[in-house]
């Protein structure tokens, strides 16, 4: 294989979100970036999902590739963007990092941005979340006893 059709298979694998940002914050953000460079995690979101969709919120998966964005509009003004994932390891144990802007501009190209994806997402819904194949549902067991580590 190329070198190039190598690199798209790899891209096409992943979505990610990327902003330039300037000032101080840069060399604290370059800080938290080399002091995580070389930390994997893994995390496990399966656990949950079924209390989630029984409650009523809706959950997708991005149909194009891996989503890898993790960031929040609050209100219309109040963004975040960066490496936290919402589990007890980046919360505990890594030290992540996230930008957070006050900006009803910003947050409301970050509100297109994301309809834009949800767009290209495919719903999940109840019962064929309940109805998945026994293999998966075999590991969820497994995966909450590692929770607490990943």
């Amino acid at each position: 294989m190329k070198k190039a059709s190598m690199w798209t298979a790899l891209i096409s694998e992943w979505r990610d979100t990327h902003f330039r940002v300037e000032g101080p914050v840069v060399v604290q953000m370059q800080a938290v970036f080399m002091d995580n460079w070389i930390k994997a995690k893994g995390k496990v979101l399966h656990d949950a999902t079924y209390s989630l969709l029984r409650a009523g919120i809706e959950i997708a998966e991005f149909a194009p590739t891996m989503f890898h964005v993790k960031a929040m509009v609050v209100d219309g003004l109040f963004v975040t963007v960066g490496s936290t994932n919402f589990d007890h390891r980046s919360f505990r144990l890594n030290d992540e990092a996230n930008l957070n802007v006050f900006d009803a501009g910003f947050a409301n190209e970050q509100i297109a941005v994301f309809d834009a994806d949800w767009q290209r997402s495919r719903p999940i819904s109840l019962a064929p979340w309940s109805n998945r194949p026994w293999g998966e549902k075999l590991l969820e067991p497994l995966a909450s006893v590692l929770k607490s580590q990943l």
